[in-house]
């Protein structure tokens, strides 16, 4: 064979070999919904060896996020695997930096180079993170409405207000979730905004389920699609008995995050629609607020000047509402949301000084921050300010409990100078305090005789109906190691419960059922705890109450060391006492009892070494 002719050949397989060698790239693909809002996908490269996915990733500075090797593709009803990552360190901690944003890069066995739509899931975990129907054939328009939304006609704003409804009936919810397909979300539950319960459902092959819900009395009910954020759907006002339909778009949460937009996306068909869409689509109050209520916070000044302040502004702000001469609708609830504002302020009051102290210091941090210093905030609110609050404004106006914080808060209950039998603020609130105590199985006699005495006696079946089923429900499941809670003021409990092992190092994990990154965080304990099983450690969980029962008594089998449930009283003193800036929190006492306890140990390498640390010091 000639020369000339072996080079041909080569150069033909060499061109042969390169055709073979395709790529294919994607920027910032469409994506049809994300159950999370940390990351995002900035880039697809598809080639013949692999699947190469680029997240950014925005979270709060110094703080941690964790990628699960578990992650996978799925495409068609095959799934491709994980393979390696760059950036990021499977299964760690990874610290976000100061700018509170990175990239990192993951790597998957290759998808098809036909593939039009693939899901991204990193883990089975309810709080893995996931993207679904990430578009690789350019079809979805992020800005289409949907098909089957339902026309409306222009809401009737010289209408009153809705009022509440108060019996007991049940309620039923329609979902239909428009353009859906499988492979996206199914699982949807119905949240009333004053039961504590969800009924879940898995929509047929249409996207339509229908829930029913047992409502006591009117409820501002938020509906969930599970994996979805739901704080991108419009939430309806129900009254016992009503039927409403949901008509949701799944692309309105990827529209809203990559966009900033909320396209006409929900239609809510029911009894108080057009109040409903009033309230999701109505900026005047966020006007309002700016200009008139927000200004009245300032950490600086003393409560009495900011009950003063605030009064004086809701005043100016309802003068301004009277002169722009608005529909009826829209004047009572405005009107309503101002003197829920007041009223709710003093529940809030920490968290809005907070914002001030953070805005007058033009300070990078959330409210709760560790940086903020306490003693900077006058927080020492009591009745004095009740009473003048209450003066201002009609607490037994029943719109007030439609539009929210008044009724279904109790934060101010402890401000009541003297209650008033029957009327409607103090029985709503003294069902909600009645409600929440059988949830957590500490109804009282006087509870019971208070609802009793109202004009609504029904709700003392209701509330005695709930604790006799968790009763009953909590039977049934395994016992676990619950101690009770050292009987001492709530500043000294820490203390207490670590006097109790001496000469040991004690760990203590402040949670709670509802909070995702405590359960990822547990499970990542678990080769910690299983290498130091044989070491002189106590691990110490520690709840409150706004963990729901049955699922607290469900999980702590599982979570092995000792467990105690606090008040939220008693566990607002161990935050404030520790400056707790968010749960997880770890406190570690070492041998001689003396206690660390900073976000730091969030990390779980530092936890691990810190433990160590201790157990490696004598006692002397």
């Amino acid at each position: 064979m000639s020369l000339m002719k072996k080079i041909l050949i080569l150069v033909t397989l060499l061109g042969a070999l390169s055709a073979n060698s395709r790529t294919k790239s994607v920027e910032r693909p469409v994506y049809v919904v994300t159950n999370q809002t940390t990351l995002d996908i900035e880039k697809i490269e598809l080639t013949d060896s692999a699947t190469r996915v680029t997240f950014s990733a925005k979270f709060r500075p110094g703080w941690w996020i964790q990628f699960n090797s578990k992650s996978r593709l799925n495409a068609a009803g095959k799934e491709y695997g994980y393979r390696s990552a760059e950036g990021i360190i499977p299964d760690t901690h990874h610290t976000m930096p100061a700018s509170g944003r990175d990239t990192f890069t993951v790597s998957f066995d290759p998808l098809p180079f036909d593939t039009e739509f693939f899901n991204f899931m990193e883990g089975d975990g309810q709080n893995d993170w996931r993207f679904y129907g990430i578009d690789l054939s350019g079809k979805i328009d992020p800005f289409a409405i949907a098909t089957g939304l339902p026309e409306i006609k222009a809401p009737d704003l010289d209408r009153p207000m809705p009022r509440p409804v108060f019996e007991h009936k049940p309620a039923v919810i329609n979902f239909q979730l428009l353009n859906w397909r499988p492979g996206l979300p199914s699982n949807v539950c119905a949240i009333p905004s004053q039961e504590n319960v969800a009924t879940f459902h898995t929509v047929d092959s249409t996207g339509f389920a229908s829930i029913t819900c047992d409502l006591h009395h009117t409820n501002i009910i938020r509906p969930t699609v599970i994996d979805c954020p739901h704080n991108i759907w419009q939430t309806a006002t129900v009254n016992p008995g009503d039927t409403v339909t949901f008509y949701l778009d799944l692309m309105a949460a990827s529209d809203s995050r990559r966009n900033g937009t909320k396209p006409p996306r929900t239609r809510i068909i029911g009894p108080n629609a057009e109040y409903d869409r009033m309230v999701a689509t109505d900026l005047k109050f966020d006007f309002i607020n700016e200009r008139f209520i927000l200004p009245a916070y300032d950490y600086r000044k003393h409560p009495d000047d900011v009950i003063r302040a605030l009064i004086d502004s809701c005043r100016s702000a309802k003068r301004y509402v009277t002169d722009s001469k608005l529909p009826l609708m829209e004047t009572e609830y405005l009107n309503a949301m101002i003197d829920n504002s007041l009223f709710g302020f003093l529940g809030w009051a920490r968290y809005y000084l907070e914002k001030d102290y953070i805005k007058k210091h033009n300070l990078d941090v959330w409210p709760g921050d560790p940086s903020i210093p306490r003693d900077s905030l006058n927080t020492d609110y009591g009745p004095k300010h009740y009473a003048m609050i209450a003066d201002e404004i009609d607490i037994d106006n029943p719109l007030l409990f439609i539009v929210g914080g008044a009724y279904r808060d109790i934060y101010t209950e402890k401000y009541a100078p003297s209650p008033k039998p029957g009327s409607l603020y103090n029985t709503m609130t003294a069902y909600a305090q009645a409600y929440t105590n059988a949830w957590h199985l500490k109804l009282t006699d006087k509870d019971i005789e208070t609802l009793r005495s109202s004009p609504y006696g029904y709700l003392a079946d209701i509330c005695i109906g709930v604790q006799d089923s968790l009763k009953a429900k909590i039977e049934k499941m395994p016992k676990a190691n619950i101690r009770k809670t050292p009987d001492v003021e709530p500043g000294k409990i820490i203390e207490t419960i670590v006097a109790e092992h001496p000469g040991k190092v004690v760990v203590i994990d402040l949670w709670n059922t509802w909070c995702g990154p405590c359960r990822m965080t547990m499970e990542s304990l678990k080769p910690v705890k299983a290498e130091l099983a044989d070491k002189d450690v106590v691990w110490v969980y520690i709840g409150d109450e706004s963990s729901s029962l049955d699922s607290y008594y469900e999980m702590i089998p599982s979570i092995h060391g000792l467990h105690y449930l606090l008040t939220e009283e008693q566990m607002n003193a161990v935050h404030e006492k520790y400056r707790v800036d968010g749960i997880p929190f770890f406190i570690v006492a070492d041998r001689k009892g003396i206690l660390i306890a900073k976000p730091e140990l969030r990390d779980l390498n530092l936890l691990k070494t810190t433990i160590l640390q201790k157990l490696a010091e004598s006692t002397n």
